[in-house]
């Protein structure tokens, strides 16, 4: 597959603690790239982020939440879906 890459991959992750209440949250980011396959010109581009969130002190705060994002298009539409849980 021949393909042209518009936006590179990238990844992170980030510890953040909140000073007053000590809550501690995982984010994390992952960019799947953004490429055009140049035999068919479609454009394909996708991202998943997620968070954890947690009190030290107290298991049953445990929360999370994700956000899911896929875009395709080719010759003047595009189409993106996102779903969050």
């Amino acid at each position: 597959m021949d393909i042209n890459v518009l936006r590179f991959l990238i990844n992170w992750h980030r510890v953040t603690a909140d000073m007053h209440t000590g809550t501690g949250t995982l984010e994390i980011l992952d960019h799947f790239g953004k490429t055009t396959d140049k035999d068919h010109r479609l454009i394909c581009n996708a991202m998943a982020r997620a968070w954890q969130t947690i009190h030290p002190d107290d298991r049953l705060s445990a929360y999370s939440k994700t956000q899911w994002m896929m875009e395709s298009g080719r010759n003047g539409w595009t189409i993106r879906t996102e779903s969050y849980a």
